[in-house]
């Protein structure tokens, strides 16, 4: 399988006073050309046996956006209106939407050093061009799109504190995310897969960093991330969730150099969901380290998977390895 695509933006915006606070509108482009999604088949003699393009076509996103924020004392008050209108054409078929998003976002800076943050936002994931009209074979087995699927539309809630004080700092902030039309990949025969609207499914979470910065050249960072997610009517569990990860960073800046160990555990999940495996817990060793060379030149080394584990990276039932012990090698020159 080979996939191929030029991707063109463009952003303008304008900023103002008006009333009583500092306020944004604006316009934004995405336009995706020449995508191509190609499937070969050759036998062991190198022999080309299917040679097809199940996707060939374009994307376009426009949005309009305005965006308010209003500070008065120890509060600030912002809310955002997004007007999103996609269109997708393919040898296949053309499919267009628009879809109307909102947010709102208050923050109380309770101290100096404390600050209490609430969020809202409506928000939408349009099917791509893979999940409509793909068909054809790739390495997670033989797919076949679905044009009459529908954007997955999202109402999300998130509350968290900030705090700061010298060289130390923490946050922390969980979350609720109710998805209408959750997009959902399962096995259409015993031999094809698709994707289908499955209704509502419900994600929760949370989060927290605590950092400690105990001179100018050290910087110890621990974090930890919970996510959850269950369809609601059936109570089954949705796809491609995040593992529930902790992770600690250290950093360290002799000289003109960067040393950096980064440790992550991502802990087993006995849930999944159709299509996927449960996940075993797996702890990964990563180091880099970067030198600068005079005021122009820099070079770096970097191992990820340093203690080369075999694990899967994703629930899917049709994935991968992941990659093992990786050395990476750069130079960069600069002006």
């Amino acid at each position: 399988n080979s996939y191929r695509s030029d991707t063109l933006g463009s952003l303008f915006y304008l900023t103002h006073t008006k009333l009583r606070g500092v306020g944004r509108a604006g316009i934004e482009w995405v336009g995706r050309r020449g995508v191509s999604i190609r499937y070969q088949e050759q036998n062991p003699e190198g022999l080309l046996l299917v040679d097809s393009e199940p996707v060939s076509g374009r994307q376009d996103n426009l949005g309009l956006f305005i965006d308010q924020q209003w500070t008065a004392g120890s509060w600030d008050v912002g809310v955002g209106l997004r007007f999103d209108h996609i269109s997708l054409a393919a040898s296949e078929g053309e499919s267009s939407l628009a879809e109307l998003s909102t947010n709102a976002r208050l923050n109380w800076y309770m101290t100096e050093q404390a600050t209490l943050f609430a969020r809202w936002a409506t928000g939408f994931r349009a099917p791509n061009l893979s999940e409509l009209y793909y068909r054809g074979v790739t390495p997670r087995g033989e797919i076949v799109g679905n044009t009459e699927l529908d954007s997955e539309e999202s109402a999300s809630s998130e509350l968290g504190v900030e705090v700061t004080r010298d060289r130390f700092s923490f946050s922390f902030a969980g979350y609720r995310t109710v998805i209408d039309d959750y997009i959902e990949r399962f096995q259409r025969t015993a031999t094809t897969l698709s994707y289908r609207n499955i209704g509502e499914g419900v994600i929760r979470g949370y989060e927290f960093r605590v950092a400690f910065e105990p001179s100018v050249r050290w910087t110890h960072a621990l974090s930890y991330g919970d996510q959850s997610g269950q369809e609601s009517a059936g109570g089954t569990w949705l796809a491609d969730l995040n593992p529930n990860t902790w992770r600690y960073v250290a950093t360290w800046r002799p000289m003109r150099a960067v040393v950096s160990l980064d440790l992550s555990h991502r802990e087993g999940r006995s849930e999944a969901a159709a299509g996927e495996e449960p996940l075993s817990s797996v702890t990964l060793v990563n180091v880099a380290v970067s030198w600068s060379i005079g005021q122009h030149w820099k070079w770096g080394i970097a191992c990820t998977n340093c203690s080369h584990k075999t694990f899967y990276g994703v629930a899917d039932d049709r994935a991968a390895l992941h990659p093992g012990r990786a050395i990476m090698v750069n130079f960069a020159w600069k002006l």
